[in-house]
C-alpha cells in the first residue's frame, strides 16, 4: 500500500490552534502503519485493517485538539471509552503524515487540559 488520504487539516483547526499553514490533506503510509504495529502493538492488534477509517474519524470529528513539539494531536473518545490520540506531523517536503495512533489514560487527557495542550472542541 502506498500513502493514502485519512484526512484533512481543517482551517478551523489551523485559526484554533494558531498552526499558520495553508488547509492540507493528511496521510497515512507503510511507514506510520508499521510504526503503530511496532510500538502500540495492542492499538494496532484492536483496530487492525480499520485503523485506516478510525483515523479518519479522529480527524473530521476530534473531540480535543493540540499541538505539541511540531505535531498536530488529535484526541477522540471511542465509543467503548477508550481514548486515542493520533498525531499528525509534516515531513521534510511539508506534507503530512498521522506519525502514529496511541490510547491515553483519563489522567493523561486531564493533564493535557489543565496545561492547555489540548483543548476541548464543541
Amino acid at each position: 500500500m502506498s500513502a493514502v488520504i485519512v484526512g484533512y487539516i481543517e482551517s478551523d483547526i489551523i485559526t484554533l490552534l494558531g498552526l499558520g499553514i495553508v488547509p492540507q490533506p493528511v496521510f497515512w503510509g507503510d511507514s506510520n502503519i508499521e510504526h503503530v504495529e511496532i510500538n502500540h502493538p495492542a492499538t494496532y492488534a484492536k483496530y487492525g485493517q480499520v485503523l485506516a477509517s478510525v483515523i479518519s474519524g479522529m480527524l473530521q470529528a476530534p473531540d480535543y485538539v493540540g499541538e505539541r513539539n511540531g505535531a498536530i494531536e488529535y484526541v477522540k473518545v471511542m465509543p467503548d471509552g477508550e481514548i486515542l490520540k493520533a498525531a499528525v506531523r509534516a515531513s521534510k517536503k511539508w506534507v503530512f503524515y498521522v506519525r502514529t495512533v496511541y490510547p491515553i489514560k483519563h489522567e493523561e487527557l486531564d493533564n493535557f487540559l489543565s496545561k492547555g495542550t489540548l483543548v476541548k472542541l464543541a
